[in-house]
Parts: C-alpha cells; sequence; structure tokens
C-alpha cells in the first residue's frame, strides 16, 4: 500500500513547520490522519493535503505540545513516525 512511509522529524527551533509526507502505490485511496489515536482535521495550524499518491500533513507554527507520534492509514495499512521538538 506504502511505496514511502512517514519519516521522523526532528525540529530544533521554533517558530517551525514540520511536513509528514507520504506515498501510496496507486491514487484516490482515502486516508485518515491522526496525532497518537486522535484523528486529525484541518485547520488554522493543520494543512492536509493530496498530490496525485502523495498525502501530506503539515503543522504550522509548531510548538512543544505537537510532540507526539503522528501516524496515516489507508485501508488498515498504518504508516507512523514521531515529531520531536528539541529546541535550546
Amino acid at each position: 500500500m506504502f511505496t514511502k512511509d512517514l519519516q521522523d522529524i526532528k525540529v530544533t527551533r521554533l517558530p517551525s513547520s514540520a511536513s509528514f509526507e507520504c506515498e501510496l502505490n496507486r491514487s484516490n485511496v482515502p486516508v485518515t490522519w491522526y496525532k497518537e489515536d486522535q484523528p486529525l482535521r484541518r485547520s488554522q495550524r493543520l494543512a492536509l493535503d493530496v498530490e496525485g499518491r502523495v498525502h501530506r500533513l503539515t503543522l504550522k507554527n509548531v510548538e512543544s505540545a505537537d510532540e507526539a507520534v503522528y501516524s496515516v492509514v489507508a485501508k488498515n495499512v498504518r504508516s507512523a513516525a514521531k515529531l520531536s521538538v528539541q529546541c535550546e
């Protein structure tokens, strides 16, 4: 199902954005994004985009509270990655 899985992201400077991206083996497959086990919806800080087989979740103005495991599910197949916020 996934031809490119999500990759972990480390944010070391704020303000910053973070984008998780995956690619599926075909187009027009609906996906659901999650933060831990909570489904995500579009908002002013959260963009969910699709370009053909590529699905992207972008978090704008990342905060330390955004640190979590994010996942995407397509047809009961899951890909997951961690967002780490490590600012000095």
